[in-house]
C-alpha cells in the first residue's frame, strides 16, 4: 500500500507540474500582501518545480538558493528526491497514527502517554516552516525519533 501512494505521489509530482504551479500561485496571491512566507513560498515552487526521482545533492540549496529549504519535506525532496520525500511523508503520516494509538493504548497506565503524540505534532508543525533535520540534528529532532522509538518497542496489538 506504501508503495501503490508513493509512485502515486511521485507520478504527480512529476506530471503535475502546471497544477501544482497554479496552486502556489494562488497562495501566494493570498501571502503576497501580507509577507506571511517572507521568500520560502519561492523556494518551495522552485524545487518542486526541478524535483527529480532522486535529487540534487547535498548541496543544492545553498547553490541555488544561499540559504536552506524551509520546509523538511522540501528540503528532502530537494536534496533527496520525490521518492525520499514520499518516504517522509509515509513515515510522518504513520507516526501520527501510531503516537496516537500508543496514546489511546497506555492513558490508563502511564500518565505521560500523551507525550509522544504531542512531541509528534510539535515536530510536523516546526517542520512547516523550518528544516528540521541537520548534520547531528536538534533538539525537537531528537525528541522525536526518541519518543517515536518508545512507541514502537512497546507492542500495541491486543492492547487496543
Amino acid at each position: 500500500m506504501i508503495t501503490i501512494a508513493t509512485v502515486t505521489v511521485t507520478v504527480i509530482l512529476l506530471f503535475g507540474g502546471e497544477q501544482i504551479e497554479a496552486m502556489s500561485n494562488i497562495i501566494n496571491n493570498n501571502f503576497e500582501a501580507k509577507e506571511g512566507l517572507s521568500g520560502r513560498d519561492h523556494i518551495w515552487v522552485k524545487t518542486l518545480d526541478e524535483s527529480t526521482l532522486l535529487g540534487h545533492g547535498s548541496n543544492y540549496f545553498l547553490l541555488k538558493f544561499g540559504l536552506g529549504g524551509h520546509n523538511t519535506i522540501i528540503e528532502v525532496i530537494g536534496i533527496n528526491g520525490i521518492i525520499a520525500g514520499n518516504l517522509l511523508i509515509a513515515f510522518g503520516i504513520a507516526s501520527f497514527f501510531y503516537t496516537y494509538a500508543y496514546f489511546k493504548t497506555y492513558a490508563k497506565e502511564d500518565c505521560a502517554a500523551i507525550a509522544p503524540f504531542l512531541i509528534t505534532v510539535c515536530f510536523w508543525f516546526l517542520s512547516m516552516a523550518e528544516a528540521m533535520f541537520g548534520s547531528l540534528g536538534n533538539a525537537m529532532t531528537l525528541a522525536y525519533m526518541r519518543s517515536i522509538g518508545i512507541v514502537i518497542s512497546k507492542p500495541l496489538e491486543g492492547k487496543m
